[in-house]
Formats: C-alpha cells, structure tokens, sequence
C-alpha cells in the first residue's frame, strides 16, 4: 500500500475547442486549459499571470461528452494523473509534463460557452 497519491487539478477555462483524435479504443480528447493568476506588485499594480495545460482522457463516457460540450470559452474542472516524459538523450534531452485524466469522476464543464451561432 501506497502513501502517497499523484493528483493534480485544473480549474480554469478551455482556450480552445477540445480536440478529439483517434479511432476505438485509441479514440481520446485533447483538452487545452488556460489558469490565470494573480498579485500586486510593488507599486500596487495588479499583475495576471496565465498559464497553459493540455489534458488528455481516453474514458469513452468522458470523450463523448467533451466532444459534446468542450468548446472554447467554457469553464472547466478537470482531476488528472502527472507524468514526465522524456524525448532525447544526453544534453539534447527535454522534458515534458502530461497531464491525463483516468479518473472515472471528475472532468466537468462549469459553464458552456455560446456557439458561433447564438453570437
């Protein structure tokens, strides 16, 4: 038994529509979420910092719905799994961090975006 856990949450808003890809059991959503931040500097200037994530699920149900319903603008909360991946070797190598969503629960779309056509 394990005591520790690798979670990590989003809440913020898609910054596009999510992006659906393959096919069967390869057929997955590709989330692009934006968080922001905020404080004030020194002189009391309010500073906002963004920050970009792209999430990936392969659970069908999930898919479906983001297919459905993911388009930019709306509000998301996603819980998701954190991973590094490395490509290349030596000084060449860069890392990468990938966020994927596994868990049966906790995808939700906070508020919907309006359509190109309802604009």
């Amino acid at each position: 038994m394990s005591d520790s856990v690798n979670k990590t949450f989003f809440m913020g808003g898609l910054y596009k529509d999510v992006e659906i890809n393959g096919e069967g059991k390869d057929r997955h959503a590709v989330m692009s979420i934006v968080t922001t931040d905020g404080y004030k500097d020194d002189e009391g200037n309010w500073i906002e910092t963004k920050d970009f994530h792209t999430v990936k699920t392969w659970l069908p149900h999930k898919v479906n719905y983001l297919e459905k319903h993911g388009r930019k603008g709306a509000g998301i909360f996603v819980e998701c799994k954190h991973s590094t991946r490395k490509v290349g070797e030596g000084d060449n190598a860069k890392f990468y961090d990938n966020f994927t969503s596994h868990m049966q629960h906790t995808l939700t779309i906070t508020r919907f975006a309006k359509d190109q056509d309802d604009q």
